[in-house]
């Protein structure tokens, strides 16, 4: 059966186009013309250059940044914002988009955004609702995440659920 194609209607996937950046700009950053990949940088550059960044105490004494992309709620049934989440991007990771909570000086590592999550959160404007996965969300406005991550602090990096 090698070769054999399958039956039934195909799927067409058509692309999206973001108004001002592509998925893969906002996810990847700069390209390099023919390289494929990101494009180095220095470290101290970064920040100013790509604008806001959460910053990780990490378990074995580094200090990492990583670009924030911005944040979501999550609404509960009653229709009030509960399960804040920050989005970030990870440099030099394929479309690797990592989901914190903040709270109590610490980042809690909840999980990476997938593909057509993070195709979601980009194309919704801040402040809009949208819904990923049947789950009623609201992306943050910039006050917002202003509000949520200071940028001169250094947050102390854990997993979610496992504070115990």
């Amino acid at each position: 059966m090698a070769g054999k194609r399958r039956e039934g209607p195909e799927r067409l996937v058509e692309p999206v186009s973001l108004p001002s950046l592509s998925l893969g700009e906002v996810l990847l950053g700069p390209m390099e013309a023919g390289e494929g990949r990101p494009a180095p940088a220095p470290a101290a550059s970064a920040a100013v250059e790509e604008g806001p960044v959460l910053r990780l105490w990490m378990p074995d004494g580094r200090v990492e940044s990583e670009p924030l992309l911005g944040g979501f709620w999550r609404r509960d049934k009653q229709g009030g914002l509960t399960a804040l989440r920050v989005v970030t991007r990870r440099e030099g990771k394929p479309v690797a988009c990592k989901l914190y909570r903040i709270e109590a000086g610490r980042a809690l590592y909840a999980g990476a955004l997938k593909a057509a999550g993070a195709r979601a959160f980009v194309e919704v404007a801040p402040g809009a609702e949208y819904r990923y996965r049947n789950a009623p969300l609201r992306r943050m406005t910039a006050g917002e995440l202003a509000a949520a991550v200071d940028p001169d602090r250094v947050y102390d990096y854990d997993l979610l659920g496992g504070e115990g």
